[in-house]
């Protein structure tokens, strides 16, 4: 308990699991069904050694490490785990992103619910409106990290593009 103490000194949000007649792997997936990213293991052995154990919920990656070290082991876990994540997830957008010059093609990806699908576009806001009338999807903007000269014409009315526009289904 003087740990949890020691933890919440150090601005962390502390739940202590003293529950008996249930196994620790029962407490533990009550925990991760609760959404808690990370988990402090600690046992009799531990505290005869002075250790504790940071589980990550995401990898389930174990790390051991001395009590008084503790609060600086789950700083520096939550921040590579928050980077790993961001970093996964901006993986999993990228690899769901497509570029057509067809409308018809880019219907197809968004009836198969593909992902964010780029077109070019004029420009014109009727074009948009007219976009999201045929695709049945939410014209989602111009992105930002588009830095590129863009050939071709508007899929909608054949005009020359002015930029790229993403279109996607929004639930």
């Amino acid at each position: 308990l003087n740990v949890a103490r020691e933890l919440k000194e150090a601005r962390f949000r502390v739940e202590v699991d003293l529950r008996e007649g249930i196994t620790p792997g029962s407490k533990y997936f009550d925990w991760e069904l609760r959404g808690v990213p990370l988990r402090v293991e600690i046992g009799p052995r531990d505290i005869e050694r002075g250790e504790a154990t940071v589980v990550r919920r995401d990898t389930l990656e174990k790390q051991t490490c001395k009590r008084k070290e503790l609060a600086e082991l789950l700083s520096k876990t939550g921040e590579k785990m928050a980077a790993d994540m961001r970093q996964r997830a901006w993986q999993y957008t990228k690899q769901r992103v497509y570029r057509t010059e067809k409308l018809e093609e880019a219907k197809e990806l968004l009836d198969k619910r593909a992902g964010i699908i780029e077109v070019p576009w004029c420009g014109k806001t009727e074009c948009g409106h007219k976009l999201e009338e045929i695709t049945n999807a939410r014209v989602l903007g111009i992105p930002e990290d588009a830095r590129e000269t863009i050939r071709g014409k508007c899929v909608v009315c054949g005009e020359k593009a002015d930029s790229i526009v993403r279109t996607a289904i929004a639930y």
